[in-house]
């Protein structure tokens, strides 16, 4: 039972990747710098809260954050970032 829960998660994640841009025009597939073709980036850049988990970064307000637990306390899920203290 457990193995088919494992299944269902990993297609949820999957569908959830493709359905939020990352991966597709363009965007990072080394996991590093983040690629300007992204299409989840390019919103952030415009101003939308977002994070790209294929990219590694998010954004709030147009600012760049590549590390996930700021980008939650910015975004109000937390509040602060347990790796970073702030």
């Amino acid at each position: 039972m457990r193995t088919g829960r494992m299944g269902v998660v990993a297609a949820f994640l999957a569908l959830a990747a493709v359905l939020s841009g990352c991966g597709t025009g363009g965007g990072n597939t080394t996991g590093g710098a983040q690629a300007t073709g992204c299409p989840m980036c390019a919103r952030g850049k415009a101003g939308e809260a977002v994070w790209c988990q294929g990219c590694g970064a998010g954004y709030v307000g147009s600012e760049k954050i590549t590390c996930r637990g700021c980008y939650d306390a910015r975004t109000g899920v937390r509040s602060s970032c347990p790796d970073c203290n702030r």
